[in-house]
Order: structure tokens, then sequence, then C-alpha cells
């Protein structure tokens, strides 16, 4: 009885504190669930190329600089053109350009280097608060610790209300059944 008292108070103490964040990534990843099938408003849909036969394309190089020349050109020359990562989609014949340091990608077909799209990752900014990386990136935090730290104790104070909350359901209902069986 004294376990389930002190489970009570933590739950009574911790809630109001966590529920917040539990809120914060329970929405996020319910968003993020479906970034793929929100038309593009979450997730710019992917174009198709002309060629999907690699040996017929450009070099990334060259789709690497049309890609940057679209951003600068159509957004802002301010806007950096660091890469974070160039995926590649072979069966379409597309290169998407996302960029480090804001949420814009540019879509380039792999054979003719024309731009097929330039499109803002809505999905990007929205991961990034469901992980708290976002205050890595606001701050520029090399190595992601506020990530770290927000995913793992949110995730133990998970653990730690669902573990608690169990046992005090438990012993609530064999309280109850012991009463019914009394009388």
């Amino acid at each position: 009885m004294k376990k389930v008292k002190t489970y009570r108070k933590l739950h009574r103490f911790l809630v109001p504190f966590f529920v917040i964040f539990f809120l914060l990534v329970s929405l996020s990843g319910l968003i993020l669930a479906w970034k793929k099938n929100s038309a593009g408003i979450l997730l710019p849909q992917t174009e198709d190329g002309l060629s999907s036969d690699m040996q017929k394309w450009l070099p990334m190089d060259s789709l690497n600089f049309v890609a940057v020349q679209c951003l600068k050109d159509s957004v802002s020359n301010e806007l950096s053109t660091e890469l974070s990562k160039i995926d590649l989609r072979p069966k379409k014949g597309v290169a998407k350009f996302i960029f480090e340091n804001h949420y814009y990608e540019v879509q380039v077909d792999c054979a003719s280097g024309k731009v097929l799209s330039l499109k803002k990752r809505n999905a990007d900014w929205i991961e990034a608060i469901h992980d708290g990386s976002i205050i890595d990136r606001i701050f520029s935090i090399k190595g992601d610790p506020v990530k770290v730290i927000y995913s793992s104790t949110l995730s133990l104070a998970a653990l730690f209300m669902t573990y608690t909350g169990f046992f005090i359901w438990n012993k609530r209902r064999k309280k109850v059944k012991m009463k019914g069986s009394l009388k």
C-alpha cells in the first residue's frame, strides 16, 4: 500500500510538468505519421524525371550547381547552400537536394538537369520539434545534446508513468475485486 501512495504522489508531481511535452511529442508524431499522405503540404511529393538509367544522368556536381542556382535565384541569395543530404530516387530519375540551415528542397531531373520542384519541407521542422533538435539548431549546438537529453528524458518519463500507472491501476482493481468478493 505504501508503494501505491508513493507512486500516486510521484504521478501528481510529475504529470503537470511532463504533460506539455507528452502533448507536443504526441501531436507532432501524429502529424509526422501523415507526412507522406499530406498531398505535398508536409513533404513535397517526389516528381518524375526523364530517365531511371543512371548512365544517362548528369554528374552530381552539375546537378548540385543547378539546385544551388535555383535556390539563390528563386528564394534568396542570402540562404546557406550547405547541403544536408542528397536523396537520390533512381526509379524516378530524381535527386532531391536538401539543405542544412533551412528547410528548402530542390528536386532536379538527373538526366536533363531541369528543376522539377522547389518547396519547403515542413515535415523537417515538425520533426525537429518532435525530437527536440530544434533547440540544438536554433543555438547552433553541435552533436545534438539537447535532442539526446530531451528524447531520453521523455522516453524514461513515459516508461515510468506507464509502469507506475499500471501498478496503481492494478492495485485499485484488486482492491475493488476483494471488496466485491467480501459481500
